[in-house]
């Protein structure tokens, strides 16, 4: 429970400064049972997102934890309603492992999915070449081709390699990243833990950008662990 809203692990709560928080998305009202470790906001109020183990999902069958679901609402908050339709079967585009769990969703400002996962990932590139991804890194995918291509190489933000990255959202006007990490961490002096908010914003600096915290979760009262984020511009 936080500011009066109780929520589980499948629902996503949003917070404004004049309105406080407030249920977004309940996974409850639309029979949906396993925590939603990733999603992602559509322009049009569709909601990507992905599951932390297989369950089947009225109107599509069994999805599993490497798929991307699309929710299309007719309703959100306290009264939740909408249908479900497969956005990525992961299994049919070479997320198979249980390392390529999906674990962060965001959309990039050329309209890519941007995909992180629980462990080490491979696809392939169009041109048949292997790509391969850390948990700390993010990869791209294009749904309307099927191509796979490299987004993000956290790996290469000192401190970031050793950390698994498990949301992630991507502001579309200034190319900044919004991530948050399993755990304690420490991006080159930049402390925080599950409960923060990172930003990433790209810089000369070493890996291309330079993090800041952006929202203190302990400090706000946030009870638990963050596994999605999304930001309203």
């Amino acid at each position: 429970t936080v500011g009066g809203v109780a929520f589980a692990p499948g629902d996503i709560i949003k917070f404004t400064p004049a309105g406080g928080w407030a249920m977004h998305f309940d996974a409850s009202d639309v029979g949906l049972t396993k925590n939603v470790v990733a999603f992602e906001i559509e322009d049009n109020g569709d909601i990507l997102l992905s599951l932390v183990a297989p369950q089947n999902v009225p109107g599509v069958g069994n999805v599993a934890p490497q798929d991307v679901l699309r929710f299309m609402p007719t309703s959100t908050g306290n009264n939740t309603a909408g249908s479900f339709a497969l956005a990525l079967d992961g299994s049919a585009n070479l997320l198979t492992t249980s390392g390529e769990k999906i674990d962060a969703l965001g959309r990039t400002p050329n309209g890519r999915l941007a995909i992180s996962t629980l462990g080490a990932a491979a696809v392939k590139r169009p041109d048949n070449s292997v790509l391969k991804a850390q948990d700390e890194d993010a990869l791209g995918f294009n749904l309307g081709n099927g191509q796979w291509s490299e987004f993000f190489n956290g790996t290469a933000i000192p401190g970031l390699a050793v950390e698994d990255v498990n949301a992630l959202w991507i502001d579309p006007t200034t190319g900044d990243l919004y991530i948050s990490i399993v755990g304690a961490f420490n991006l080159g002096g930049v402390v925080g833990n599950g409960r923060d908010i990172v930003k990433l914003s790209p810089s000369g600096a070493p890996g291309g950008y330079t993090p800041s915290l952006v929202w203190d979760g302990s400090t706000n009262g946030f009870p638990t662990n963050i596994d999605g984020l999304e930001m309203i511009p």
